[in-house]
């Protein structure tokens, strides 16, 4: 069941289309990322869904109430909506107490106290009940801002990037800890990142959004596997792309063997006048007893595994191919396949 829908909704600013023609749900216990490029309007979503500005068209629901359009709008704090902005959200003149109770005015002092203890108990952060934000680590600050953000109950939490500032290892540990308490307390979330690692990590689906419109909605696993065109493609990882030509019967030939192009199938017309564009993850190339024959033109160490670069002779393309295990040498031959189910083509 729907918790928030959006339908068509857009923003246009000083003539200038920030968003468009934006339609998707958000439902109970789920995690949905909204994964793009600076500037795509990620953050634009989120404010709509917020109330904090109006769309130029389209409709927000809210358990099934129009909370937003562009002729009625309800308060961000009616909303029962809450929010995680990227930006240090603590009161720096409030304790780290007062700032986890900040959203209980209605509640009596002795409720308040138990509420607020509950969760400095909870988040290992009762020793530092009485510090100020100034003196707080980083994690420390996430855990009070998550709190603060739990002690009221929200139906639903908007995220914008609250990690970004933390360094890579805490950022992890943080992430991970948020979306699992939130996951364990039932609240659905909107994460707004462009860390393609983090948002395959945490979320039950992904939105990926381009210049203001979704490309693609799916689960990590669908969009990775099954990305609609070649910006989702390279969006969401590494990827060895060049371009290719369609024979007289729409074959396209590859290093990794002939193959058709879906597109081309689906109208029952070979398109040799469009572009296709053939992408490969450098991760599905394996070295193989059958295969290419290659030369190792570079090689990276990566601790766990190997990365080489590898030349596939003038009529192919230079290739990356990842985790692999063994150490090769520079200007050494192996031999390559890749299965074609894991070759893309994509038509322009």
């Amino acid at each position: 069941m729907s918790i928030i829908n959006l339908e068509k909704v857009s923003l246009t600013l000083n003539n200038l289309s920030i968003i468009k023609d934006i339609t998707f749900s958000l439902n109970k216990k789920e995690v949905v990322s909204i994964l793009g490029p600076s500037g795509a309007g990620k953050s634009s979503i989120l404010r709509i869904i917020a109330g904090l500005i109006k769309p130029s068209e389209g409709y927000v629901y809210f358990s099934n109430k129009l909370i937003s359009s562009n002729k009625s709008i309800v308060p961000t704090g009616q909303r029962n909506i809450a929010l995680m902005f990227q930006e240090d959200v603590l009161f720096p003149h409030l304790t780290v107490f007062k700032n986890i109770a900040f959203g209980l005015e209605r509640t009596s002092f002795k409720e308040k106290e138990k509420k607020v203890l509950h969760y400095l108990k909870e988040f290992s952060l009762l020793e530092k009940k009485n510090n100020f934000p100034n003196s707080l680590s980083g994690g420390e600050k996430q855990r009070v801002a998550l709190a603060r953000v739990l002690i009221t109950k929200p139906k639903a939490l908007l995220m914008d990037e609250p990690f970004s500032n933390l360094d890579i290892n805490l950022k992890k540990e943080i992430c991970n800890y948020t979306l699992e308490t939130l996951k364990k307390n039932n609240i659905p979330v909107i994460f707004v990142t462009h860390d393609v690692e983090e948002a395959m990590s945490v979320s039950d689906r992904i939105i990926v959004i381009k210049k203001g419109k979704i490309l693609q909605i799916d689960s990590p696993k669908k969009l990775y596997n099954s990305p609609i065109n070649k910006c989702v493609a390279n969006m969401l990882g590494s990827t060895n792309q060049f371009e290719i030509e369609a024979d007289a019967k729409g074959k396209l030939f590859t290093p990794f063997g002939s193959v058709s192009c879906n597109k081309c199938r689906s109208i029952n017309k070979f398109c040799q006048q469009k572009k296709h564009f053939c992408i490969i993850r450098p991760e599905n190339i394996i070295i193989s007893k059958k295969g290419v024959k290659a030369k190792v033109i570079n090689k990276y160490f990566l601790g766990a595994s190997w990365a080489y670069q590898l030349d596939l002779g003038a009529k192919f393309p230079i290739l990356n191919i990842t985790n692999c295990k063994r150490e090769l040498k520079k200007n050494q031959y192996i031999r390559v396949n890749a299965s074609k189910k894991d070759i893309f083509i994509f038509q322009e």
